[in-house]
C-alpha cells in the first residue's frame, strides 16, 4: 500500500527535471512548489521570505519540513527555530508555530484556538513498543481566557508498512494509528515511523477549531 503525502510534489519535481541539467531536488522543491517562498522559478524581482531562501533549504534540508493545517490552505515550508533537548519548535511560512517533543505535537501558536500545552509522553513510548495505551492531557484557552484542560485515553496500534512519498523521496515506514477519547472529544492521529524509529510524517490533532496539523520531513 502506498501513502502519498503532498503527492503534488512528485509531479512538480518531475516537471522541474531536465535531461541535460543535473538538478538538486530539494532546491526544486523549495523554488517551485512552495508558493510562500516567493522564489518560484520564472518569477522576477520577488524576494524570498526571510529564513526560507531556496538555497538555505537545499543546503540544510533537515532544518526544514513541510507542514499543512487544512484550514490555512496548501502545504508550506517550516523552519526549525528552537531546539531544547528533545523539544523542537518549527515556524511555518504562513506565521504559525508548532512545538514537538520526541516528534509528538505538544503546542501551537498563531492558529486561533491553539493547543497551549500537551502531556503525551505515553504516546511516544507506545509507538516505540509497537503499540499500547496512553493518557494525554491537553490545555487550551477558553472563552473567558481561562485554561481548559482535557484528559484523553488513547490506544496506539500498528497499521502495517506503507511507502510514503515525501515529494523528493519515498520511504518505507510503519504506520501507527492513535485513537483518543475524552468526555467531549474524539480524534485519531497517524504517525509514519521509519526503520530507525524516526517519525517521518505525522497527522496530529490540534484543537476542535484548528483541526489537524500534518508535518513531513524533507
Amino acid at each position: 500500500m502506498k501513502y502519498s503525502l503532498f503527492a503534488t510534489l512528485s509531479a512538480v519535481l518531475l516537471a522541474g527535471c531536465s535531461s541535460n541539467v543535473e538538478r538538486n531536488p530539494v532546491f526544486d522543491l523549495a523554488a517551485q512548489f512552495i508558493p510562500a517562498i516567493g522564489a518560484v522559478t520564472g518569477a522576477e524581482n520577488r524576494p524570498a521570505a526571510p529564513g526560507f531562501d531556496p538555497a538555505d533549504i537545499s543546503a540544510n534540508p533537515s532544518n526544514f519540513s513541510l507542514v499543512q493545517v487544512p484550514m490555512l490552505g496548501d502545504p508550506v515550508a517550516a523552519r526549525l527555530i528552537s531546539v531544547s533537548g528533545r523539544t523542537q519548535t518549527w515556524l511555518a511560512q504562513n506565521g504559525f508555530s508548532a512545538t514537538y517533543r520526541d516528534e509528538i505535537l505538544v503546542a501551537t501558536r498563531g492558529l486561533g484556538e491553539d493547543l497551549i500545552a500537551a502531556t503525551a509522553q505515553g504516546t511516544r513510548a507506545a509507538i516505540r513498543a509497537g503499540g499500547g495505551s496512553a493518557v494525554r492531557v491537553h490545555d487550551r484557552i477558553g472563552n473567558q481566557n481561562e485554561i481548559l484542560q482535557e484528559r484523553f485515553t488513547c490506544q496506539i496500534v500498528s497499521a502495517g508498512v506503507e511507502d510514503i512519498n515525501l515529494g523528493i523521496r519515498t520511504v518505507s515506514a510503519t504506520k501507527y494509528a492513535e485513537t483518543c477519547r475524552s468526555d467531549r472529544t474524539q480524534f485519531e492521529n497517524s504517525y509514519w515511523v521509519d526503520g530507525a524509529g524516526r517519525i517521518m510524517s505525522s497527522l496530529q490533532f490540534i484543537t476542535r477549531d484548528a483541526g489537524y496539523l500534518r508535518r513531513s520531513a524533507l
